[in-house]
């Protein structure tokens, strides 16, 4: 398990369970779980469990963890493979999602940092980098604490809830670890289970 102490306490990443799943199922099924900003509609409600089964929620081009807070199940977080001109380019593009019950304790900050750290530390990208709506103030300022840069923004790039978003793009790279502020801090965290070898 990949465990680390930061501002909302212990937090850890780890892999899926079957237990993990029907907690997962119950609190991201509809927009109250996903929130206003990540909301794209309803889905298969077993996708998750059908990757399960035949992955693990790891493999070569995407991966899953669980976060945990202070031992109690906290949310997800998810990395996948992007192409900039070929496969020899690639980098990670994360996302995570916490709880609605346990949201604006510093958990998400926290997670970031130790996805970050994990991703650096069983992989050999050197860029990671993360989507956020424009109007997601909170979601910017999770992804500054956790020591990402801001890139821009992407004009009409996602369709949501009824028109097209500008989502602003945020990075880091592994040359930042020794400057970043989650560096060595918040969610040094040690992840169980094989290292890697999109609903989110």
């Amino acid at each position: 398990m990949h465990t680390g102490t930061g501002r909302s306490g212990s937090v850890s990443l780890r892999p899926h369970t079957e237990a993990d799943l029907v907690l997962d199922r119950q609190e991201f099924t509809g927009p109250e779980g996903w929130g206003e900003h990540e909301w794209f509609g309803y889905s298969d409600p077993d996708w998750l469990r059908k990757k399960f089964g035949a992955t693990g929620l790891l493999d070569e081009s995407v991966g899953r963890l669980v976060i945990e807070s202070n031992g109690e199940w906290a949310g997800r977080v998810t990395w996948w493979n992007v192409f900039h001109g070929t496969d020899k380019s690639a980098a990670w593009r994360l996302a995570v999602i916490v709880r609605t019950s346990l949201r604006g304790r510093g958990i998400g900050s926290d997670a970031h940092v130790a996805l970050v750290d994990y991703l650096f530390a069983h992989t050999r990208a050197e860029r990671l980098e993360a989507f956020t709506d424009a109007e997601n103030g909170a979601e910017q300022r999770v992804l500054d604490k956790a020591g990402f840069a801001y890139e821009g923004t992407v004009r009409t790039y996602m369709w949501s809830q009824g028109r097209w978003r500008d989502p602003r793009l945020y990075s880091i790279l592994r040359s930042d670890m020794g400057t970043s502020p989650g560096s060595g801090s918040a969610g040094a965290c040690t992840a169980a289970g094989p290292p890697p070898a999109r609903r989110t």
